[in-house]
């Protein structure tokens, strides 16, 4: 199913405006059915309703009500999306219900009063917002007389969302909600990052990398490292020869993914990113990559970020790759996937590397030289002085 991106805030903007796009006019009888002939939604309403669709929305005009709705998922639940669309509408917010699966609102802004309802309803939610047709006949609708605005009455409300329920087919939106950060700080002090604060995503790191995931929205991978051998041992993947990385994330990454968790992976396309081949330096064949994959039957994509090193010269034998990826599914909301890539930019390592740092000075610091060990005194500031000259 085709997906169209809703910005909340640009419906903000285009809740006040006239919209039009593909447009069907009622035939003479009391109810029929409109459609949209470019997405397929069809949706039955009254004699004298018309249908247009734009902006990766669909509106119902009739009765003198504008209605505007779409559906599709969403990061967050119906309370907390609908909490941030009604402060891009902007206004006075009057909220009546706000649950996990349920958000009513009503957004006053000006002459204008949107009435907001979001429902989840299956794997999305479903947004229905309504508002008075400006008109010169003043008496159209139940008007407020303290803040002179015309208000959509109870029984519309409950009349077009029923409307609204009628649809079938359509385009599902990708609601581009901003997700909840949080800090996050690997047991070790090794790494950390700025990660996702959302139900069913888990956090973990260790020496460096990081590491999280949802059962079936993604999951981000960074500074991970897997061995390869020519199949002398079953604890890492196989290889006859040693492989570029657009071959290990082919043919490597999936057995690598079967043995640390068992899942099955299949890669449908590995494509290099223009620009980035040999972004981590020359010593290695490395490069950022645009990956299709399947995991456990369910459709993903990605970006993986890969290099294979046979720094011991021992290829076929062992040999080892580096990769860091931000995955998602296909049918994830919009935001996660933009989330993950903030994840990446917000790994920090420098804990483990400054770990691995102090256990190689203090090895050395405690190793005997010829005549006496080394003083730890002077090589600390000689440590020092070398840091600063490389940093300069």
């Amino acid at each position: 199913m085709r997906r169209i991106p809703i910005c909340l805030s640009v419906l903000a903007i285009a809740l006040l405006t006239s919209f039009g796009s593909t447009s069907v006019a009622a035939a003479k009888s009391s109810t029929v059915v409109l459609k949209d002939p470019t997405s397929g939604l069809t949706v039955r309403a009254p004699r004298g309703y018309k249908l247009t669709a734009a902006s990766g929305a669909y509106t119902l005009t009739g009765g003198g009500v504008r209605t505007r709705f779409f559906f599709g998922p969403s990061a967050l639940d119906a309370k907390a999306t609908g909490a941030q669309l009604a402060r891009a509408l902007g206004g006075k917010v009057k909220v009546a219900i706000a649950t996990p699966k349920r958000y009513a609102v009503t957004v006053t802004k000006g002459n204008v009063a949107t009435v907001v309802r979001i429902t989840k309803v299956g794997g999305n939610l479903q947004f229905v917002l309504m508002n008075k047709v400006r008109t010169s006949k003043t008496a159209v609708g139940v008007r407020d007389a303290r803040l002179g605005v015309a208000q959509v009455s109870a029984t519309d409300i409950v009349r077009l969302e029923r409307l609204v329920n009628t649809r079938r087919g359509g385009a599902a939106a990708r609601i581009n909600t901003t997700i909840p950060r949080t800090g996050f700080t690997a047991a070790d002090k090794g790494s950390s990052a700025t990660v996702l604060d959302l139900p069913g995503w888990s956090w973990s790191g260790n020496a460096g990398s990081i590491e999280g995931g949802h059962p079936t929205q993604g999951f981000v991978a960074l500074g991970e490292v897997g061995g390869v051998t020519n199949g002398i041992s079953s604890q890492f993947a196989v290889s006859p020869s040693f492989v570029g990385p657009a071959e290990v994330i082919q043919s490597i990454y999936p057995q690598y993914v079967r043995i640390i968790s068992g899942s099955t992976v299949q890669v449908t396309n590995v494509q290099l990113i223009a620009g980035t081949e040999g972004i981590l330096g020359a010593q290695t064949p490395n490069g950022m990559y645009q990956v299709a994959l399947t995991i456990n039957g369910g459709k993903y994509v990605g970006i993986f970020l890969v290099s294979s090193s046979d720094a011991a010269g021992l290829a076929p034998s062992a040999w080892y790759f580096y990769y860091s990826a931000a995955v998602i599914s296909v049918n994830a909301p919009a935001s996660v996937g933009d989330a993950l890539l903030d994840v990446w930019a917000s790994w920090d390592a420098s804990g483990a590397s400054k770990a691995r740092l102090a256990q190689a000075l203090a090895t050395l610091a405690s190793t005997p030289s010829p005549g006496a060990p080394i003083d730890p005194v002077v090589f600390q500031e000689a440590a020092n002085k070398w840091g600063a000259y490389i940093r300069g």
